[in-house]
């Protein structure tokens, strides 16, 4: 009987990852804005398959919820940006943005300030 594996990722982009990296055992991955650690993530079967990576995520919530389910991953509580100094990430569920120019429709979303110390100009 052959092993059923379930997408965990939104579209399943993690099964035809899948289909092109079979071979690989215990690979590396690296997740920016890696959200939550199963609901839409494209890591967790990668993860539950006995790779291991680095997540990053700026959002404290889920950062806390990606270091009591990937244990053994990295995971940071930063956020990623060209710009050095403080700015403000904008998110509403899975989906966030340093953009100041882009917007949620339907509301429901929090800014949140994140400050970005080690970055050189």
């Amino acid at each position: 009987m052959k092993k059923r594996i379930l997408s965990f990722s939104e579209d399943k982009e993690d099964l035809i990852l899948l289909s092109f990296l079979d071979k690989i055992k215990n690979g590396f991955y690296i997740d920016v804005g890696a959200n939550d650690p199963y609901a839409d993530s494209v890591t967790k079967l990668f993860y539950d398959l006995g790779w291991n990576g680095i997540n990053i995520e700026p959002l404290p919530y889920m950062y806390n919820k990606l270091c009591e389910d990937r244990p053994k991953d990295i995971n940071l509580n930063i956020g990623i940006s060209n710009k050095k100094g403080q700015l403000e990430l904008r998110s509403a569920g899975g989906l966030s943005t340093f953009n100041e120019k882009f917007t949620f429709g339907g509301g429901g979303g929090g800014v949140f300030k994140i400050t970005n110390k080690n970055l050189k100009n």
